[in-house]
């Protein structure tokens, strides 16, 4: 190895993720938009409670999976924690900070600690964010499925008619690979 000297040793970081930034959310957040009064529900493999980044951005969470209670929202996996974190990490001065750092996420999780689920569980988790109420009345107003299946559900395909009919924005993937563009979003 090459001789090194460690100049300093840096606890914390208040990291703007590459995507974040190329959605360009600090010009939003300039203009004092950074999610304050929204709620969005993550539909995916749970949450981690604890995370430092998360834990004061939960307002709620069902499981929609076999796997625990109907309370027990803990993600196993790890996709879920980091879409959340993209979405919605705070901006406390350590780890990184998500595109709307102010928002509150509720968490369905629809698929267990294999990262599978089904169309069942799927369907049900949309339709219960569509009628989701908060403690001081907040409702979602953006549901995310960083997720896919093989075929067309029709009741699913419902569930999310239903969602837009409430004024909900769904958010669904559409690929995760990319293009290898880094201009896409330009």
């Amino acid at each position: 190895l090459i001789p090194f000297e460690v100049k300093s040793i840096q606890s914390t970081s208040n990291e703007i993720p590459y995507g974040v930034n190329q959605l360009k959310a600090p010009e939003i957040w300039a203009r004092g938009e950074k999610g304050e009064g929204c709620v969005v529900c993550i539909l995916d493999t749970g949450i981690d409670t604890t995370h430092p980044d998360l834990a004061d951005r939960i307002i709620g969470g069902k499981n929609f999976t076999s796997e625990g209670s109907e309370s027990d929202f803990t993600d196993r996996n790890g996709h879920g924690t980091h879409v959340a974190g993209t979405i919605g990490a705070t901006e406390n001065g350590s780890g990184v900070v998500g595109v709307s750092p102010q928002a509150k996420l509720l968490i369905g999780k629809v698929l267990n600690r294999h990262g599978s689920g089904d169309y069942k569980g799927i369907t049900d988790a949309i339709r219960w964010a569509s009628d989701w109420k908060g403690p001081n009345g907040e409702k979602v107003r953006v549901i995310n499925m960083s997720l896919g299946g093989p075929v067309h559900d029709q009741a699913q395909y419902d569930a999310i008619l239903y969602a837009c009919s409430k004024g909900i924005l769904v958010v669904v993937a559409s690929g995760n690979e990319g293009d290898a563009d880094e201009n896409t979003m330009e």
